[in-house]
């Protein structure tokens, strides 16, 4: 094998249908010796190949491209594709332009216009290797699967000397719709400031440069150090998948949605090594909505539910099916499952899973307006018959449907406040017979508000206030937040 130079060629309409993989224009394996190929102004249009369009491959892998133009080539794999057995490589790409290129798919479905192979002898160092990449265009070029115009797992390329080169326009299939790199960014990829990337595409996604997956970061809002919530509550938690350049992994293709996470639940031990667990039993606990996967960059525990006995715990995030390197930015989550509320039962699945379950009454029992449901019993028993319908405060009857009347003559005392500012006088004659109180947790009507304020003023009235024309300015709703009646 010699040096080879290729210069001033034309190549249209042709068609390589060799070999899957092996079917190139040029193969240009360079075996144990240390020879070159060069291209100069080679103008490539409408071609297809069923491998590479240009594999260079050896021992020592040296290859010249400049000035040259490749356009429209549909191939089984990248325009350009650069193998070197023992990291001997010397690449220049220059004054080129790389534009509507086409990479399918056949196992080779990587980088649109130029593949960067991994090194195949990690441990061999070769200081005199040299990767040129200047005054280049890639546009319009399109990877099946990853890298759009570039893409590389070669670990040297860091070294690389670039500058002026326009990255734009291309898209991939899943990732990377300019530029993709696995991993190892900051050895695998050159420095990109010395590239104009933009407006390149997966889908109708923006997506310029990216990598694989590379960490899961909890994007939930958590401030307390540890967490309190009731057997059975749900409790939302948000994880995010982002890349090695801290960019979310917006997976819109579900490429990665076989990325499992879990969350489990185990005891939580402080520094002596004491579990507390308030005799609860890791096999009596049930976790509902607690696997989930990837979409669009993450995973929604929305439904995840606790059903365990009161204690301390510890949430964990476990990931399945993704056997690269992925960092977990999640601190394992302290929480504390309360007991059920004092108006709830507590009740035992057939596994003897505790949960709490809410009292039923009878329909005639108006727990949405002026009455509440009380268990009659606290434990495993939710009678119907015999859960207690108890009136909220203002209403009576065996309903609860009659309202309650105060008699307020009988009143001492009224503290009215304004602007956080206490007036507080006996009572001598208001004049006022009796009023229906409005319940906290009903609103009251326009004429309920007016009768308050009407109460109000008189009040002031009858101990002669100096600032009654300004209370009477206060609108009904101020004054029923701050008017109080002492019995």
């Amino acid at each position: 094998m010699y040096n080879i130079s290729i210069e001033n060629t034309k190549i249209e309409n042709i068609s390589l249908t060799g070999d899957r993989g092996d079917a190139s224009f040029i193969l240009y394996d360079s075996k144990e010796l240390n020879t070159q190929l060069n291209i100069k102004k080679m103008n490539v249009n409408n071609c297809l190949s069923n491998g590479p369009f240009i594999k260079v491959m050896g021992i020592s892998n040296k290859f010249i491209v400049e000035d040259s133009i490749i356009k429209n080539v549909k191939s089984y794999g990248p325009i350009i594709e650069s193998i070197s057995e023992k990291n001997n490589i010397e690449v220049s790409v220059t004054n080129s332009i790389f534009t509507e290129n086409y990479t399918k798919t056949n196992g080779a479905q990587n980088g649109g216009a130029i593949y960067f192979g991994k090194r195949i002898n990690s441990t061999i160092d070769n200081k005199d290797e040299e990767i040129i990449i200047k005054n280049n265009i890639f546009t319009e070029n399109h990877a099946y699967s990853f890298g759009g115009a570039i893409y590389s797992e070669y670990n040297r390329l860091y070294k690389s000397n670039t500058n002026n080169n326009t990255v734009t326009f291309n898209t991939a299939g899943i990732l990377g719709g300019g530029i993709f790199v696995p991993e190892s960014k900051n050895t695998n990829m050159f420095d990109i400031s010395n590239f104009d990337i933009n407006n390149n595409k997966v889908e109708s996604f923006h997506n310029d440069f990216t990598t694989k997956p590379s960490k899961i970061i909890i994007d939930s809002d958590i401030q307390d150090e540890i967490i309190n919530i009731h057997i059975g509550d749900q409790l939302p938690l948000i994880f995010t998948l982002y890349d090695e350049y801290d960019n979310v992994v917006v997976d819109i293709t579900k490429y990665y949605s076989f990325i499992l996470l879990k969350l489990t639940l185990e005891y939580y031990y402080d520094e002596n090594h004491l579990h507390h667990d308030y005799n609860g039993d890791l096999q009596k606990i049930n976790l509902i909505g607690n696997i989930c996967s990837f979409n669009n960059g993450t995973c929604e525990f929305n439904k995840f539910r606790i059903f365990a006995r009161p204690g301390n715990y510890i949430i964990k995030l476990v990931m399945e099916n993704f056997n690269g390197k992925m960092d977990l930015d999640f601190d394992n989550l302290k929480i504390k499952v309360l007991p059920c509320d004092d108006n709830q039962i507590i009740m035992y699945d057939k596994h003897g899973i505790m949960f709490c379950e809410t009292p039923i009454c009878n329909s005639d029992c108006p727990i949405d307006s002026s009455a509440n449901c009380i268990p009659y019993y606290k434990e495993n028993i939710n009678d119907i018959n015999k859960n207690i319908c108890q009136c909220i405060d203002g209403w009576e009857g065996p309903n609860c449907l009659i309202p309650k009347h105060i008699n307020y003559g009988s009143v001492q005392r009224f503290i009215i406040s304004d602007n956080d500012e206490l007036n507080c006088f006996e009572s001598e004659n208001t004049n006022i017979t009796s009023i229906r109180p409005i319940p906290n947790n009903n609103t009251p009507s326009n004429n309920e508000k007016k009768r308050f304020k009407s109460i109000a003023i008189s009040i002031f009235s009858l101990k002669k206030q100096d600032n009654i024309a300004s209370f009477s300015d206060i609108s009904e709703e101020r004054i029923l937040d701050h008017l109080k009646i002492l019995l």
